[in-house]
C-alpha cells in the first residue's frame, strides 16, 4: 500500500463504500496468508463476512497447495468468513458464486475479455487475473459445515518488476494504470458488495446459469490434469452442480467434479 496511507485510512475508504453493516474489516500491510488469519478468526467465533484484507502476502496458496504470487501494492488479496447452512459436498457453490462476482465486477472496469476457467480462475484476454480458494470446517454432529473461508486473490496492477519467468505468459493484471490506492479501494467495496448482494443466492440455479454464461472451456480442447499425466480431453458443458463434462479421446464422456484442467494451446 502506498506509503502515504495509513491502513486506517484505507479501510475507511473501504468501508464508507459499503451497503453491508455486518462486515467486518481487518486491513494489513502484509501477512503471511489471508486464508490462515480469517481461518483463526472463524474458529475463535468471529461473524459472517470478517474479512481479512492485506496488501502483500509472502505464503499465498491457491488450490492443489500452489503457490499465489502476491506481492506489495500489486493486487487484492482477501479472504472472508462465511457460515452457511451447507454440506462439505456442496462448498464448491461457494467457490463458483465468487467466480462470478469477481468475474461481473471485473467486467464493469476493462474492457477486456473477461471469463471463468473452470474451476476457480478469472480470465482476462485468456490470462490469470484471479484465483479463488475455499476452505472449510466441518460441524460433525450437524453434518455441515461450521464455517467457510473465502480467499481471493485478484492482479489488479502490474506489479512493479514484472511477474516471475514461471507465470509470466499466463498472467494478466486488470487495471493498465499505476497503483491507486483510491481505485483499489472502491474496487474492493464493490466486490464485497457484489459478494453479499449474490450470497442470498448461494446453491441457486441462477448462479449457476451466470457460471456458464462466463465459462471459457466448453467447446475447447484441453487437458485432463492427474497427478503428472495430461490426459487430452474435449470440454463439453458445465452442469448445474458445476461438473465439468468432457470427451476423451477414445469416446468416453465423463463429468469432473473436482481436479484441474488446462486450455491446449493449438
Amino acid at each position: 500500500m502506498d506509503k502515504a496511507m495509513s491502513n486506517a485510512s484505507f479501510e475507511e475508504m473501504i468501508t464508507q463504500r459499503l451497503k453491508n453493516s455486518t462486515v467486518k474489516l481487518t486491513v494489513l500491510d502484509k501477512c503471511d496468508s489471508t486464508n490462515r488469519i480469517a481461518t483463526e478468526y472463524a474458529h475463535s467465533g468471529a461473524g459472517e463476512f470478517t474479512t481479512v484484507i492485506s496488501s502483500y502476502q509472502s505464503a499465498g496458496r491457491g488450490r492443489l497447495e500452489r503457490s499465489f504470487f502476491s506481492p506489495e501494492n500489486t493486487g487484492l488479496y482477501m479472504s472472508m468468513i462465511l457460515r452457511p447452512n451447507l454440506a462439505p459436498s456442496d462448498a464448491l457453490k461457494i467457490t463458483t458464486l465468487a467466480a462470478v462476482a469477481v468475474a461481473e465486477v471485473i467486467k464493469r472496469h476493462t474492457d477486456k475479455s473477461i471469463g471463468i476457467k473452470w474451476v476457480n480462475d478469472i480470465y482476462a484476454n485468456g490470462k490469470k487475473v484471479c484465483g479463488i480458494l475455499t476452505t472449510g470446517s466441518l460441524d460433525c454432529s450437524a453434518g455441515a459445515l461450521d464455517y467457510a473461508v473465502l480467499g481471493i486473490g485478484i492482479n489488479l496492477f502490474m506489479p512493479k518488476d514484472g511477474f516471475p519467468s514461471d507465470i509470466r505468459d499466463t498472467a494478466d493484471f486488470v487495471f493498465d494504470t499505476p497503483f491507486d490506492a483510491e481505485l483499489k479501494a472502491s474496487f474492493t467495496a464493490e466486490l464485497i458488495n457484489e459478494l453479499t448482494d449474490l450470497y442470498p443466492l448461494l446453491g441457486d440455479v441462477s448462479i449457476a446459469k451466470k457460471y456458464r454464461e462466463l465459462s471459457i472451456v466448453p467447446g475447447h480442447d484441453i487437458f485432463v490434469l492427474s497427478g503428472e499425466n495430461k490426459i487430452p480431453a474435449k470440454a463439453l458443458s458445465v452442469g448445474d452442480d458445476y461438473s465439468l463434462s468432457v470427451r476423451f479421446e477414445d469416446g468416453t464422456i465423463k463429468d469432473l467434479s473436482s481436479g484441474d484442467i488446462s486450455i491446449r494451446l493449438k
